[in-house]
């Protein structure tokens, strides 16, 4: 443009006020976005010529871009009337009534660019936009080929039309577009340093590739040597994106040849190095591929999409450190980069293990490029993972809406549905699923998953199978199926499929630690312990590696070894009451009989209903007297230590968990017998004789142990637990606020004051405090079941599905929580919903009156459940339709 200003000016020294020179000058000050200038130029145009069409255009163009729309709707109707065969005039008009809005008009002035401009590209593309836009297709596509075919076409929009007919999945069409833009770039032949033959009449210089429907050229004479010309930054482009079309039709040693003469043609070009080495990475070509990155850097330093491509490659190889200084320094080069802040979160929440990092950073990449379905896709699996289903349902929405790859998504958001308990949705969106791509595994896999969640693991075995007749070396449908194996007692069926796939994925963490817990069922604790030493290598911050490793310590009796893995876990976001118990057992094992009583609190603080050290398949069939007979089993050492007054309580605490609290209460009672002021003993007392309904004498024992420690939050927590028990509600309020200041984030005691306050029907307040329980404490059920009432109770239907959902994650075998959904589902009417919920509660709990009270409600979904049942699609129900 400085060069063009330099020659212009001279012209119009030369011939000031010719008009054509005025007009050119004006055109380049346009590009310079120099617009009051070029307007001047152009104005001075027209004075001399008044019939000069395109400079009225250019001046429409300058006024639009300065926001002056009315004036620049006046020059593009003057242009059109000057020559009413003048493209470029309906084109910015129509350009100025979308921006105000107006389609219809707008639409009218596309189809009169398209008649009188029939062999320009410029109308088909602005029209196949106005449709893409719209979401129109057929009328898009069309539109793009006929663009395509047009002879004035520029290679930066038959760029353009690739990128749109690779969203459609049309990537032969695509690489055609590619291989025309490469031509018009200056691709085609190899130049050489002899004369080239002369070419056939019809023939075209730029020919390169499979898809040109152009003749090519004859080959140059043998004895000419070839040397590869500098190739312009737009066939670069186009080669590269070829490329990408090539190995999406799965021919990659094309892609490769293309991006390699993309090297050789412009060796300076770091996309193309870039390009290359990303590709040679999904071949397996690892040294390769790190030389190309290397040299894509060095290519250009400062590019943030080739820091990107390191990045990436710098993850997938394990070097986490190194690939967020990449993603860094990509940032550091683009604020705006959305592909950086993509990566770098899939990097925080797949290598360290920080998912409030990761929504933060893809969060901020949808925010750049709100239409990227990608993006949306990796947003929703993280909401998903984090147990916001609603905002993960919704951003699938968002992701199929901008073209997202359907099967994939609707297999996703089907996941999501049943994680929420609408079956009825989620099998809807895998049936579709598979309707978009028969042969998309993951959808069968998710289908089994949904299986297993009902507890049907025979069907979800049936489902898993179809996903390994597609492709019989998908790990996660080996590792499901291998679950769905133990879960019907086959640890033999378990153990194979568990072997394929670590086979099949030697980096699947999720593979290696199921294998772990499939070995430590079949009494293979050493193999266990390997196994799920592998996963802890693969990714040192996977919490569920520590829990089962911790347990196969405990079976090897390793117990310091036991204690530190479960305490692992439990700060890396996993705590479940089996490993707490398996702590206390590993303490007791070890003559740490009050840190052994600490951690049976602390299990059944979490679920009163926790028995075992055992974390099986499926849902557990063991002995209700696990903890007791594992405490049992240390009898010789502990009547040893019969000295030590802590030694009883543990005993005591065995007695209380298999509920024979008479016993329990004899040993707790040995133990103030020895040491009269050990104020845990006087609340182990308390609960056992609150089990039996003793209340006045519980009540004794509390306040006894807050007369020997008035700090003990805990304490006055259990207080706040009997209190209200007994109903007196003002008083169990005072003592959970007592809980609360002597600890603010004493979880439990949120929990009980949430309690009174439901009973008192004072729902916001139960609310308040059961939401502080959850702030507190993320892995409290309880806790998340607490607000799921709160809205139930306050008709907020949408609301309360999402907590109970919540709390069903945290413990999935607790048969009130799924109660509680499906009656939030009947009441939603939804009751093909509510009677899969009864049944899986029903599945949980065998206890005869309640399987009964079950079978009525199952009994009565059903009669209401209409074979076109109301379900939502949206994510997003309308409280106001529901009863």
């Amino acid at each position: 443009n400085d060069r063009a200003m330099e020659d212009l000016n001279a012209a119009l020294d030369l011939a000031e006020r010719t008009p054509l020179y005025l007009y050119s000058r004006g055109a380049v000050l346009y590009d310079l976005g120099r617009y009051a200038e070029a307007i001047s130029d152009l104005t001075l145009a027209l004075r001399s010529n008044r019939n000069f069409y395109p400079a009225y255009g250019l001046v429409g163009a300058s006024l639009a871009a300065k926001g002056d729309y009315k004036r620049a709707m006046a020059a593009y109707n003057k242009a059109a009337l000057v020559n009413s065969e003048y493209t470029y005039a309906y084109l910015g008009r129509a350009a100025l009534r979308l921006a105000q809005g107006s389609e219809q008009q707008a639409m009218g002035d596309l189809d009169e660019a398209t008649r009188v401009g029939s062999r320009d590209y410029a109308p088909y593309y602005n029209r196949a936009e106005f449709y893409w836009k719209r979401g129109n297709k057929d009328e898009a596509l069309a539109d793009y080929r006929k663009a395509l075919e047009a002879l004035n076409l520029e290679p930066d929009f038959a760029i353009k039309i690739g990128d749109r007919l690779c969203v459609y999945s049309l990537w032969k069409e695509a690489a055609a577009a590619y291989t025309r833009a490469y031509d018009l770039a200056g691709g085609g032949l190899d130049r050489t340093t002899a004369a080239s033959a002369p070419m056939k009449k019809g023939a075209s210089p730029y020919s390169n590739g499979p898809y040109s429907s152009a003749k090519s050229a004859p080959a140059a004479p043998a004895a000419a040597a070839k040397t590869r010309v500098s190739l312009s930054p737009l066939g670069v482009a186009a080669l590269i994106r070829r490329a990408r079309a090539e190995e999406a039709l799965k021919d990659p040693k094309r892609a490769l040849q293309d991006l390699t003469e993309a090297v050789e043609r412009d060796p300076s070009s770091g996309s193309a190095w870039s390009a290359r080495g990303m590709l040679e990475l999904r071949l397996a070509m690892d040294e390769q591929a790190f030389l190309d990155l290397n040299q894509a850097i060095k290519a250009e330093p400062k590019n943030p999409e080739i820091r990107v491509a390191r990045g990436s490659y710098y993850a997938r190889s394990e070097r986490p450190k190194l690939a967020l200084a990449d993603f860094n320094a990509a940032l550091e080069a683009d604020p705006g980069s959305a592909d950086a802040y993509n990566n770098r979160g899939a990097l925080y929440a797949n290598s360290f293990g920080d998912d409030a990092k990761a929504v933060a950073d893809i969060a901020k990449a949808t925010e750049l490029s709100p239409k990227d379905p990608g993006y949306l896709f990796n947003l929703a699996m993280l909401r998903l993972k984090s147990r916001e289903y609603f905002k993960s349902i919704e951003l699938f929405n968002q992701a199929l809406k901008y073209q997202g790859p359907p099967a994939r998504i609707l297999a996703h958001r089907a996941d999501a549905w049943s994680q929420r308990g609408d079956q009825t949705n989620a099998l809807q969106d895998v049936q579709v699923a598979l309707e978009k791509d028969p042969k998309f595994g993951p959808a069968y896999d998710i289908l089994g998953q949904i299986r297993m969640r009902a507890h049907d693991y025979e069907q979800a075995i049936r489902d898993l199978t179809q996903a390994l007749e597609i492709d019989d070396k998908y790990a996660p449908a080996l590792v499901h199926r291998g679950e769905a194996y133990g879960a019907t007692g086959s640890l033999k069926g378990a153990l194979k499929d568990l072997n394929r796939a670590v086979q099949a994925d030697p980096r699947s963490k999720e593979a290696f630690v199921v294998l772990c817990q499939a070995k430590r069922l079949s009494r293979d604790l050493n193999g266990a312990v390997k196994d799920c030493s592998r996963a802890i290598q693969l990714d040192a911050y996977y919490a569920p590696a520590y829990l089962q490793r911790g347990l196969a310590y405990l079976q090897l009796h390793q117990h310091e070894k036991t204690i530190e893995d479960i305490d692992n876990a439990a700060q890396l976001g996993l705590r479940r009451p089996e490993g707490l118990l398996a702590q206390s057992v590993a303490h007791a094992a070890d003559r740490q009989y009050k840190e052994a009583h600490k951690f049976y609190e602390s299990a059944v603080a979490l679920d009163p209903a926790a028995h075992s050290t055992e974390i099986p398949f499926g849902v557990p069939k063991g002995d209700a007297e696990d903890y007791f007979n594992a405490i049992s089993d240390l009898e010789g050492t502990m009547h040893a230590d019969a000295s030590q007054p802590f030694s009883f309580v543990v005993r005591g605490d065995a007695l209380r968990n298999a509920e024979h609290h008479d016993k329990a209460v004899v040993e707790y009672t040995k133990a103030m017998e020895l040491d009269g002021t050990l104020a845990e003993a006087y609340v182990a007392r308390g609960q056992s004789l609150m089990a039996q309904e003793a209340y006045d004498s519980a009540q004794q024992d509390f306040l006894k142990a807050l007369e020997l420690d008035a700090n003990a939050a805990d304490t006055h927590v259990k207080l706040a637990t009997l209190l209200t028990l007994k109903r007196s509600y003002k008083a169990a309020l005072a003592e959970a606020a007592k809980a609360a200041r002597l600890d603010p984030k004493n979880s439990e005691a949120y929990l009980r004051a949430g309690n009174v306050h439901f009973f008192l029907k004072e729902y916001d307040k139960a609310l308040q405090n059961y939401s502080l329980a959850v702030e507190h404490d993320r892995l409290s059920a309880a806790a998340e079941n607490g607000i799921g009432l709160g809205w139930f109770a306050s008709k907020k239907y949408p609301q309360a599905l999402e907590a109970f959902s919540r709390a069903l994650t945290v413990n999935s075998l607790n048969d009130r929580f799924y109660r509680n959904r499906g009656s939030t589902y009947a009441n939603m009417r939804a009751f093909s919903n509510a009677a899969a919920e009864y049944k899986n509660a029903s599945s949980l709990n065998t206890d005869p009156q309640l399987v009964e009270s079950y079978k009525r409600l199952i009994e009565e979904a059903e009669s209401h459940a209409a074979p076109t049942t109301p379900t939502t699609t949206s994510g997003k129900e309308n409280d106001e339709d529901k009863s």
